[in-house]
């Protein structure tokens, strides 16, 4: 399973359930021209997450036409992929049948490999995607956290475990402490910035 896929199911975990749902949205767009196993793995994780958004929205019609497509795209997903289709498949008929559960007794879980990960289970590259997800729906400035993620995926491809991978990582793990971390992050993307437009400047 890619860091995406783990990443939106560990924010979906935590109870960011509308980001989950938009992160998987947008993971699953990235394959939609794939004709692969992972393409229907990802959809069905969006469409569980799109249920229980649409769970505690009050909207039974579109909790039961979700749980549906989610059961359609889980029977599609390889078991190698570590989801537990059983377990998944149990959430959503109870569900289906009772979308006020969500209120009563909380969301269901999206258990992968025996554990329903969350993001303080991450390691890179899943935990600094899953830190730009957090971000968002925290109302972090998204500009800098984009930037960061970008200069962290260029450090991961270098072999490189720098500061700002570093401080995503803690961002996303340690949700206590998230604002000190932004501020750092901040910092560091902004020291970066600079020095690439001063190295800029000097061919200009």
């Amino acid at each position: 399973m890619d860091a995406p896929l783990r990443a939106g199911i560990a924010v979906y975990n935590a109870g960011h359930h509308r980001a989950a749902r938009d992160a998987l949205a947008d993971g699953w767009l990235a394959r939609c021209r794939d004709d692969d196993a992972e393409r229907h793995c990802t959809a069905a994780l969006r469409a569980f997450a799109a249920a229980v958004v649409a769970a505690h929205d009050h909207d039974p019609l579109a909790v039961r036409a979700h749980c549906r497509h989610a059961r359609e795209q889980f029977a599609c997903c390889p078991e190698d992929a570590g989801v537990d289709v059983g377990a998944a498949d149990a959430a959503l008929d109870a569900l289906a049948d009772d979308p006020d559960r969500v209120t009563d007794a909380g969301a269901p879980p999206l258990v992968v490999s025996g554990t329903a990960i969350t993001p303080s289970a991450l390691g890179p590259p899943a935990a600094v995607e899953a830190a730009v997800v957090l971000a968002d729906a925290a109302g972090y400035q998204a500009d800098e956290f984009k930037a960061g993620v970008e200069y962290a995926r260029e450090e991961l491809a270098d072999g490189d475990y720098g500061a700002i991978t570093g401080l995503l990582c803690d961002f996303a793990a340690d949700a206590d402490h998230r604002a000190m971390i932004a501020t750092r992050l901040r910092q560091h993307v902004r020291r970066k910035q600079r020095r690439e437009a001063d190295v800029a400047g000097l061919f200009d």
